[in-house]
């Protein structure tokens, strides 16, 4: 298993393989695709006997059994978990929700109201639940982005469940390739892992891949701002979270390398952590 940058972590097994957007360029199509031979739950079920009322999130034991992959998600077993509007489908295999994090989804919400036209970008999106409660209170369409396939179908089943499925893409992948460089949001919401790697014992029931952040916390935090500096519409916005004031701090320091167009505008405090605006400033 990968992180979400793409680097080599001991976990679980992928559903399927990463798209290449060069390969989806070259065909015309402007959408990095899951590629040709990765499984989707509807093709899972399908291939067995009957379907699931919310889209077909099932995977059929005979064709996993066949084909060689992993089960996927039973709606029906998986625990769940009430986020703000939402009734949030996980399971061990990815992080469990915490409530606090609902904050970073009403911020969200409150800047879309003001932010210029156009979609919103999740990064390392887990079960979804923060951007699909922003959208549930919006309405933009959103484009979530993990490099675990499992949280990725959790992403699409929680959707479905919320009614929020036309709103939503999917991308598997590493953070840094999922995206061609003319795409442009006019938010940006970002949960990267920021748990420093010597401290990950503190929470071993918790996936590695969900919130090792390097060194310092901050390896993926860092990926995440400067996609939002290549990515954000003028007058667009990011929440990023972090796990202190300190390493939003440490992240502030760091902005003149991306020349200026991103400035932190307000850093908030809760209990389980902290939360960044950064604005697009020209």
């Amino acid at each position: 298993m990968r992180n979400q940058r793409g680097d080599e972590s001991p976990d679980r097994g992928r559903l399927c393989r990463f798209p290449d957007p060069a390969a989806s360029r070259r065909t015309g199509d402007r959408r990095p695709r899951d590629p040709p031979g990765c499984v989707s739950p509807r093709e899972l079920w399908a291939a067995g006997e009957s379907g699931y009322p919310w889209g077909s999130h099932i995977m059929h034991p005979q064709y996993a059994s066949r084909h060689g992959v992993p089960l996927a998600m039973n709606p029906a077993s998986s625990p769940t978990i009430d986020f703000g509007p939402l009734r949030i489908a996980y399971d061990e295999r990815v992080l469990c929700p915490r409530p606090w994090t609902i904050e970073q989804s009403r911020w969200a919400a409150e800047l879309t109201r003001e932010a210029p036209e156009g979609p919103l970008l999740e990064l390392c999106c887990g079960a979804g639940q923060i951007g699909l409660a922003t959208i549930s209170v919006v309405r933009r369409r959103l484009v979530c982005i993990d490099v675990d396939p499992v949280a990725c179908e959790y992403t699409r089943l929680n959707a479905d469940l919320a009614g929020l499925g036309g709103l939503l893409e999917v991308r598997i992948g590493p953070l840094e390739n999922r995206l061609l460089p003319d795409e442009r949001f006019a938010g940006i919401i970002a949960d990267p892992p920021w748990v420093p790697r010597d401290e990950l014992e503190r929470f071993p029931e918790d996936p590695v891949t969900a919130i090792d952040g390097g060194p310092d916390g901050l390896d993926v935090a860092r990926a995440c701002v400067a996609i939002a500096a290549d990515h954000l519409m003028p007058g667009g916005f990011a929440v990023l979270q972090v796990g202190s004031r300190l390493q939003a701090e440490r992240l502030a320091a760091e902005l003149d390398q991306y020349d200026r167009r991103l400035r932190v505008e307000e850093i908030r405090e809760f209990e389980g952590g902290v939360l960044v605006r950064l604005d697009r400033v020209s």
